[in-house]
């Protein structure tokens, strides 16, 4: 059911030099789009932002009422032009702002909402950037324009829509959160729960099994909805009441065991998941721990312990409701529910392991003023600290007061029986070569497949040589039909590199064991100004 709101909501984009290394991109056109009105600027020789960002808040300080502005990714790039006109409270998570104030007006990144490229919504228009270059856009006007206005209108159709399924909420998180307890109940956890149950929270699993650039048909197979069908298919702890026991029930959640591990289960280390620790003291779930007895692939020698929750559950309900509405949305041609549905599904397990250590209050002032001084009889440490200090502003922070917590352990038994299935699913794959969450790169898997259903897998690709050089730095050649000329070409179908854009070559060099140099076009944008341009060497690993 559509939520109505009485806030005004308006989106906003700036259009900027192209990303060229070691170039600050500067804005020279800005957007701004609500329901009844547009407005935009132009000034295309500005040599600094402060003319054609001045041009802006002027505009927001003639409104009489307050908006709520949107902007994509605005929290790691737009909002930046913006920052010393901020005031007051900010929301900052991993250096990106997700909400402040400029005047009487709230600012919000809609990448909260919505983490997903503008792209693949299917309304983002196409050009070229080369002709946002300073010595040609005025040539281009028209074209720069149009781009920048069906920007502005695509993403406020796609706020309003999501406003429209979900209400006022900050993140992605949040809503799946607010749609799950319609659902399903749970007990919320506090810190010392969390404290003991953490230990058996692993994220997704990435591995290389071979690398190095391999011949012969390679084939790509993906798990359909691989949470939501861990979600719906085993039984979660729900509750914070447990028992500790020295040996393994059925009703058991958890299990700590010593033993021999052959490429099951992980262990932490400093860069990252490790899955070939061959023997030592493992904290599992009882998916895997079931999956990998099913499988031969562990042999434990002693329970150190093992853990029943009081009360557990699936969570078909909510899975089902989501899962159909989705498939009803993607056969109706609604491609903003599609994905509305998709991301709400994808983005409620994470939320459960949600802890509020490092969750900070932060507030911005002109450099040189300090926040008021502490409540009496709050320690100093507790109170706010200079965090990202510029020569216009400065950004103060301290620890939030509100510890939020979900329930980690039902966080740990999902991603535990995502990644159980993945394991049964490596026992039937033929020569595995690499895998990720919920897919496997082999020579052929056995067992049945299915495009739908749940859970299954289904075949993406058919390759015919891949190059990996290390986790999520790959590339896969085979035959691809060609649209344009209805005839069949060797090229590049699958790739992946994560943190740097390589072509395809690039990344068989690397698997090769060369030496690839890369740089980041676009710059890092930092909270204290000091922006940077990432450069780096690409080679194999593992």
């Amino acid at each position: 059911m559509a939520k109505a709101t009485k806030r005004q909501i308006a989106v906003l984009d700036f259009e900027t030099d192209p990303f060229l290394y070691g170039r600050l991109p500067r804005p020279f056109a800005w957007g701004l789009y609500a329901n009844d009105m547009y407005r935009y600027h132009w000034e295309p020789n500005a040599w600094n932002n402060d003319r054609c960002v001045d041009k802006l808040i002027a505009l927001l300080e003639s409104f009489d009422e307050p908006l709520l502005i949107y902007a994509h990714n605005g929290g790691k790039f737009d909002f930046l032009f913006l920052i010393k006109h901020l005031n007051g409270k900010i929301k900052i998570v991993n250096g990106r702002i997700l909400e402040a104030k400029v005047g009487i007006h709230t600012i919000r990144d809609s990448f909260a909402i919505l983490p997903i490229p503008l792209k693949q919504s299917g309304g983002k228009k196409d050009i070229d950037y080369k002709f946002l270059e300073r010595d040609v856009r005025e040539e281009h006007k028209d074209e720069i324009l149009d781009y920048l206005y069906h920007d502005c209108v695509s993403l406020f159709d796609l706020v309003m829509a999501f406003w429209g399924e979900f209400g006022d909420v900050l993140t992605i998180g949040s809503a799946a959160m607010r749609e799950f307890k319609k659902f399903h109940k749970f007990e919320t956890a506090g810190e010392s729960f969390d404290a003991q149950f953490r230990s058996y929270y692993f994220g997704g699993r990435c591995q290389c099994f071979e690398t190095g650039v391999i011949d012969g048909a390679i084939k790509g197979y993906d798990a359909n909805s691989a949470y939501p069908h861990a979600m719906r298919s085993t039984y979660h702890p729900v509750s914070t009441r447990y028992s500790i026991l020295d040996h393994v029930t059925n009703k058991s959640s958890f299990v700590c065991w010593e033993g021999q591990n052959y490429n099951a289960v992980p262990v932490r280390t400093k860069t990252g998941l490790d899955f070939t620790s061959e023997s030592g003291t493992y904290y599992s779930t009882i998916h895997e721990f079931n999956i990998g007895l099913e499988t031969g692939t562990i042999k434990p020698m002693r329970v150190k312990h093992a853990v029943e929750f009081a009360e557990v559950m699936t969570f078909a309900d909510f899975v089902d409701h989501f899962y159909t509405s989705r498939l009803k949305a993607k056969a109706d041609g609604d491609k903003f529910l599609e994905i509305f549905y998709k991301l709400i599904l994808n983005s409620s397990y994470g939320k459960f392991a949600q802890r509020g250590d490092d969750f900070q209050d932060s507030i911005i002032l002109p450099y040189g003023d300090i926040p008021d001084l502490a409540p009496e009889g709050t320690p100093p440490d507790k109170w706010y600290v200079p965090e990202y200090t510029h020569g216009d502003y400065c950004i103060w922070s301290k620890p939030s007061p509100k510890k939020s917590y979900f329930n980690v352990a039902t966080a740990a038994s999902i991603t535990g029986a995502a990644r159980a299935n993945l394991l049964r699913a490596l026992s039937y794959a033929s020569r595995p070569l690499y895998c990720d969450t919920d897919s496997i790169y082999c020579e052929m898997l056995e067992g049945r497949l299915d495009d739908k259903e749940l859970g299954a897998w289904k075949l993406e690709f058919t390759g015919s040589q891949i190059a990996i050089a290390g986790k999520k730095l790959y590339a896969v050649m085979g035959d691809k039909l060609n649209k344009e000329t209805g005839e069949m070409e060797y090229t590049c179908i699958k790739k992946a590199s994560k943190g740097v854009r390589l072509p395809a070559l690039a990344i068989f060099m690397a698997a090769r064991g060369d030496t690839v140099e890369t740089r980041n076009d676009a710059p890092t944008f930092k909270l204290a100004g000091k922006h940077e341009f990432i450069k780096r060497n690409v080679r194999k690993t593992g």
